[in-house]
């Protein structure tokens, strides 16, 4: 066995003028690369081997994503507690081996589950409408000033619209969210306590008016927003790193503003982001404030998709990186971003290689969506990376065909992604896998997301008050699990 080292060349190998081809390009099956050392062998599809007297622990041979290298092939031990027990060549000789079931998959890609850091589960029903003009920050098109239309929207939060947008999410490997609302089981909800489903880190602190100007709109050249003029000037406090705040989303010099007087650089203000907090959008941002973020140890998280719909730009992610700022990737919603991750990241993947010369690696924007992710939500060592002792939070994709391993996120569809596993416990993937797994059997039902493909199957949590067939009539006009992406909008 061997440890083979990746680097994404898929940016200087694919040289197109037409940025909706590069979008299309990812969309498509990969295909593999002359003397590229990745291929699947004629026995490809998973097998499940269950021995006599079988335990709950769980034992993957595949391709590994590691933190910083592909371990090609590698083994991964999930113990019957629901976290990674060895991460290796070999793990055969670990006491939980014994006994375990053991799926062989020469053929796929093993990627810790996906977590989205910034979406509207509430609004994600609704199904992407074009946006006819550009706005410079985001008080216009939620209350129609200056001109501007005003975007009218009505979220709903019932459990049968959230799950079902959970489980689009779930089915092409996300398995935690930073949301805004929890839908019952499925996908940890890291921004409810009673929704996170075994973590015991403190909550995320998720704040989308973290000015509290939701009722008075933008300001420009003060700080007399009512988190300073009906607030005591406390320092803040909390669990360093744990606030997730919408801040500097727009184009203008009030956006410019808000940060501003959250960072306490101005008048009036004080610093009301803790050191390590996560900044949503950060797009209005100068150098001398990206240096500030660096100096404070702040995250962002990158959402080109709407950003560009609605601003026509997108956050200075080349200047955030060359500050070794943490950036993480998330969906926004579905209106005007994207209804999954992976159509996320392929969105940013276009992005990059039109607009940015290929600056990021494909290693690098699946690292937005899992280590980075993790680090800047307080989660580290516990989500986000195949390491002994996180939670066993893990997704096999089909990596036949692919470039590099990596491209298995990036195109993943319902139909590409195999199994989905939150603590060890198997939550959609293949019929037969689900129907081999201990863990799953008697508590998987068909679910059929488009036409052709593999036979799928989902176990809904006991705690989703709904079932598969509410789920679907009471979704009929909402997005599809299987959507098609809207053309891109720059």
């Amino acid at each position: 066995m061997s440890r083979i080292f990746w680097e994404s060349t898929f940016g200087r190998r694919c040289q197109v003028a037409s940025l909706w081809l590069v979008l299309g390009l990812l969309t498509l099956q990969c295909r593999r690369l002359p003397g590229v050392a990745y291929a699947a062998g004629p026995h490809a599809e998973p097998v499940v081997v269950r021995p006599a007297g079988a335990t709950r622990a769980l034992l993957i041979r595949a391709t590994l994503l590691l933190p910083h290298q592909v371990l090609a092939p590698g083994e991964l031990l999930l113990d019957a507690q629901g976290r990674i027990a060895c991460v290796g060549p070999d793990c055969s000789a670990h006491p939980a081996a014994q006994g375990a079931t053991v799926i062989e998959a020469p053929g796929s890609v093993v990627s810790p589950g996906l977590l989205n850091a910034h979406d509207h589960l509430p609004f994600d029903h609704l199904r992407p409408r074009p946006v006819t003009e550009r706005y410079t920050n985001r008080h216009q098109w939620r209350m129609g000033l200056d001109g501007h239309a005003k975007l009218v929207i009505v979220p709903d939060s019932t459990p049968a619209r959230l799950v079902w947008s959970e489980l689009r999410q779930l089915v092409v490997g996300t398995t935690s969210i930073v949301g805004g609302a929890p839908g019952p089981g499925l996908l940890r909800n890291l921004d409810r306590v009673d929704h996170r489903l075994g973590l015991t880190q403190p909550t995320v602190q998720y704040l989308v008016f973290p000015l509290w100007d939701k009722p008075t709109g933008p300001r420009l050249n003060d700080c007399g927003y009512p988190l300073f003029t009906r607030a005591p000037a406390l320092p803040p406090t909390g669990p360093v790193g744990n606030l997730v705040a919408h801040v500097g989303e727009g184009t203008d010099a009030a956006t410019t503003n808000e940060f501003r007087c959250l960072a306490g650089l101005l008048p009036g203000s004080y610093q009301a982001l803790p050191d390590g907090s996560v900044l949503i959008h950060a797009m209005a941002l100068a150098r001398s404030d990206a240096q500030w973020l660096a100096a404070h140890r702040m995250s962002v998280v990158w959402a080109p998709h709407s950003n560009l719909a609605l601003y026509g730009q997108t956050a200075p992610v080349l200047r955030y990186d060359s500050l070794g700022i943490n950036l993480l990737l998330g969906t926004d919603w579905a209106l005007t971003g994207s209804a999954t991750l992976p159509e996320e990241l392929r969105y940013a993947a276009a992005y990059n290689q039109a607009r940015l010369h290929s600056h990021f690696t494909d290693q690098q924007l699946w690292q937005m969506v899992t280590r980075n992710a993790a680090q800047g939500l307080g989660l580290a060592g516990q989500l986000g990376e195949l390491t002994v002792g996180a939670w066993a939070d893990v997704v096999l994709y089909d990596g036949r065909g692919c470039a590099t391993p990596y491209q298995a996120v990036l195109r993943a569809r319902p139909a590409t992604t195999q199994l989905v596993l939150r603590a060890g416990q198997p939550l959609y993937g293949d019929a037969r896998l689900l129907r081999r797994l201990p863990a799953s059997r008697g508590r998987s039902q068909p679910l059929r997301i488009g036409r052709g493909g593999p036979r799928k199957r989902v176990c809904l949590d006991p705690e989703v008050p709904v079932t598969l067939q509410e789920l679907r009539r009471a979704n009929r006009t909402a997005i599809a699990l299987d959507p098609t992406p809207p053309a891109p909008a720059f």
